[in-house]
């Protein structure tokens, strides 16, 4: 690689357009030993610019639209490198965030609460459809026995009480023994 090169072989190098280069040395993020003559001549020291443009470019501007600047190295600076991995950190949980904003959105995720209350409407629902069908259920017993449609309808209805019941008792222990986070179920 040649150590001085145009601005359009550097924007090449970088990974950027030449005008993203222009507009780099006007706002004096390459400036000093890293431009090699001057005016229309002048070339870019490729070295002192990558060491430049690592120590003042900031985490969004290498990673936004434009900003696919290929540095080469580490940066010497422990505290700028602290600063950028905090940026990243902080530029990640912001991504996170608003993809998880997204689904909600979308309808991927329910409040638990809501669907609680929707479970228990729609088993409310089923009761009531048993329930009202437990006359139909009588008339077809006293039809083929000799039974009373009405003896036919307590004997239903009182084991059907029996079966709520038991099954409540079983609902109510499951209940005390679920965990009430996530977090506490792992």
């Amino acid at each position: 690689m040649k150590n001085a090169v145009t601005k359009s072989e550097f924007a090449e190098l970088m990974g950027v357009s030449r005008g993203r280069v222009s507009q780099m040395l006007a706002a004096r993020q390459i400036d000093g030993d890293a431009i090699v003559g001057e005016g229309r001549s002048a070339r870019i020291n490729v070295e002192a610019a990558r060491r430049q443009l690592d120590a003042r470019l900031d985490l969004g501007q290498r990673l936004g639209a434009n900003g696919r600047v290929r540095l080469g190295g580490d940066t010497s600076d422990p505290t700028d490198a602290a600063i950028k991995a905090a940026r990243l950190r902080q530029l990640t949980l912001a991504n996170e965030r608003a993809a998880e904003e997204a689904k909600l959105r979308a309808g991927r995720y329910v409040e638990a609460d809501d669907a609680r209350q929707e479970m228990g409407r729609v088993a409310g629902r089923l009761v009531a459809a048993f329930e009202g069908a437990l006359p139909e259920l009588a008339a077809a017993i006293a039809a083929n026995s000799s039974m009373s449609q009405r003896d036919a309808l307590h004997i239903l209805r009182g084991g059907w009480r029996a079966i709520r019941t038991r099954l409540a008792g079983l609902e109510a222990e499951a209940a005390v023994t679920e965990p009430e986070t996530i977090e506490a179920a792992q």
